[in-house]
């Protein structure tokens, strides 16, 4: 055989084999090559004849042996609706049909959920925290990181390609989330994880009262200090045996104490203006409430100065034990000096009584069971028996008057009596309590005053005051001013006195010279006119007319001469011997 005839058979069975053979076979391939998908994401389809390249081939892609459509290899398939998906492709040419085999893709309907882990939550000192994002139901994934610190949110980038791992120095809020394919289609984002950033400040725990027991129904206040950061406003929170059990926006807090309140406790502070940034712990200060009751005692007036005489009542209060019957014991400045069947102790006040009291009780039906501690001290002082003063703004009426009416030495609690004339009567007026040791009262009345006090109960009394005289506005001042009021008063009167005793001596003389008196008027009268000014004396001198009759005629003018005495005169029948 030549070697033409061997070349033309092996061309031939070449094209046997490329037609018949596994070169002749379609093949379909499916980009990303992942075996599992969501719904949503995209995929490229590539189908071939093996070694048909160059030929005139048509191609197909079916879905299920039941959607076809046709082939680019340029475009991209959206995955939609189906859990299990099955593809293959068809090609045919000149009336020959090969298929591919089929490719199964898993199709899930939810997307996946990125997982974030956190080396730590809290960056120390200095130092620095890694966080880790995965998706593990699928491969292919990028990663986003996100940040919030205050309202709004950013994206870190971090330059690493994959980004899965990323080291964070800040605090905040982090999340992340997966992205694949093209176009990128996302997983669901992580939850969040809270990272915060440990300051350098140090912090003290501090107590009130500092005492090392507590007791049950006490009030405490712990303090939260931060050392430099006295100028920030802080947020803080409590933690008792490692369990957070308080926050509050302020370092203090005031609680009442009860039997679960015992245990060690620890504060953190944040700032305000910057959530993510806290204190280190503090150190451990340790609270022992072991349930005992607590005794506090308390007095009745609860005046800060007692008098002599006066009654108060102290209390000694057995806080829990309200339904218990107690037996209290009362000391003072460190002396027994009382036992009571009752919480409450009665006594008058002496100036002995001053000092120091505290108290301890026991059960009447179990002795043996006292209070654990004696009572903190409430301070007694008493003083002598109160004085009262009274003072006026002025002695006299009309006009006003005023009235003060003070306690000394001062104190409080005090109302007032007041009395006009006797000290004894029924008090004028009678105030509330005031909170001062003085009291004003207004008079009108020129009297003699008095005042006291009084307060308490059983009401306790001060003495009486000295008096006080108010009267007119007529006084006198001093002994000239004496002598001269009583020459204004004694000049007239002897004057007007005088000139009676004249008249009387004078009406004694006048009779035994009437005669005479009358024969000169007569023998005068012949010689000269009678003027009227002589007339006006003999009037005067004689007398009014009820008493005598005029001497001469009123009714005479001029130079007329007066009537005959026996006309004009009541003497003519007055006989001298008569008044001797």
């Amino acid at each position: 055989m030549g070697k033409t005839m061997r070349y033309a058979l092996g061309l031939l069975l070449l094209n046997i084999l490329r037609w018949g053979g596994q070169a002749q076979d379609v093949v379909l391939t499916a980009e990303p090559n992942w075996s599992t998908f969501y719904l949503g994401e995209s995929i490229n389809f590539r189908c071939y004849v093996n070694g048909g390249e160059g030929t005139n081939w048509e191609y197909q892609v079916t879905r299920r042996s039941q959607d076809t459509f046709p082939y680019d290899s340029q475009k991209s398939y959206t995955l939609e609706d189906l859990k299990i998906t099955e593809f293959q492709c068809s090609a045919r040419r000149r009336g020959v049909c090969k298929k591919s085999k089929t490719i199964s893709l898993t199709v899930l309907a939810e997307k996946p959920r990125a997982a974030l882990t956190a080396g730590s939550t809290t960056i120390p000192v200095g130092g620095s925290v890694t966080l880790r994002c995965l998706i593990e139901s699928s491969v292919g994934w990028k990663y986003r990181w996100f940040r919030q610190i205050s309202s709004t949110s950013e994206e870190i980038s971090t330059g690493n390609e994959e980004n899965r791992v990323i080291t964070v120095r800040q605090g905040g809020i982090y999340w992340c989330e997966g992205q694949r394919g093209n176009p990128p289609f996302f997983s669901q984002p992580s939850y969040d994880v809270i990272i915060e950033k440990t300051l350098s400040n140090k912090v003290v725990v501090g107590c009130q009262p500092n005492e090392p027991y507590i007791f049950v129904g006490e009030t405490i206040t712990l303090t939260c200090e931060v050392q430099g950061g006295e100028n920030t406003e802080w947020t803080c929170k409590w933690f008792r045996s490692g369990s957070v059990i308080r926050r509050i926006y302020s370092k203090d807090w005031t609680f009442i104490v009860s039997e679960s309140s015992s245990g060690d406790y620890m504060c953190q502070c944040r700032r305000r203006d910057d959530w993510f940034s806290v204190t280190r712990l503090s150190e451990v200060i340790t609270l022992s409430v072991a349930v005992f009751n607590k005794v506090v005692v308390s007095r009745h007036p609860n005046w800060s100065k007692m008098f002599r005489g006066e009654t108060i009542t102290l209390t000694c209060e057995v806080q829990g034990g309200e339904t218990t019957e107690w037996t209290c014991g009362w000391r003072r400045d460190g002396s027994v000096i009382h036992w009571t069947n009752s919480k409450d102790w009665t006594f008058k006040a002496l100036p002995s009584s001053s000092g120091d009291y505290i108290c301890q009780c026991r059960r009447r039906d179990d002795w043996y069971s006292p209070t654990m501690w004696w009572s903190k001290a409430i301070k007694l002082s008493v003083a002598g028996k109160p004085k009262v003063q009274l003072s006026a703004n002025s002695m006299e009426i009309p006009g006003s008057v005023t009235l003060t009416c003070s306690v000394t030495p001062s104190s409080i609690g005090w109302k007032y009596y007041w009395y006009r004339d006797e000290k004894s009567a029924e008090p004028l007026t009678t105030q509330k309590p005031v909170f001062s040791p003085n009291e004003l009262m207004s008079v009108s009345e020129k009297s003699l005053y008095w005042c006291r006090g009084g307060r308490g109960e059983p009401e306790y009394y001060t003495d009486y005051s000295d008096p006080i005289t108010i009267s007119n506005n007529v006084t006198v001042s001093d002994p000239d001013s004496f002598s001269l009021h009583l020459l204004l008063i004694v000049g007239p009167v002897s004057g007007v006195v005088l000139i009676i005793l004249l008249l009387f001596w004078w009406r004694y003389k006048w009779p035994m010279g009437l005669c005479c008196i009358r024969l000169f008027q007569s023998e005068s009268s012949s010689q000269r006119p009678t003027t009227d000014h002589e007339s006006d004396y003999n009037s005067m001198l004689h007398g009014t007319t009820s008493l005598y009759e005029t001497i001469r005629n009123r009714g005479v003018t001029g130079n007329e001469r007066p009537p005959h005495p026996e006309e004009g005169s009541v003497y003519v029948n007055v006989r001298p011997d008569d008044y001797s």
